[in-house]
């Protein structure tokens, strides 16, 4: 739907799922930037979002 517009969507990723940030990349999508989340993980863990460009 968003290239119908014109528009590219954007997926964040937590820098805790290594399987989801090898498939984003594996499938084309970008990494455009990172930055910490306002959220902590259910060990304690600050959280570190990736944000992806849809290809």
């Amino acid at each position: 739907m968003a290239s119908r517009s014109g528009r590219r969507a954007v997926l964040d990723v937590e820098a805790g799922g290594p399987a989801a940030i090898a498939l984003s990349e594996r499938t084309g999508w970008t990494r455009i930037h990172s930055a910490r989340g306002d959220w902590f993980t259910s060990d304690g863990r600050a959280t570190l979002l990736h944000h992806y460009l849809s290809p």
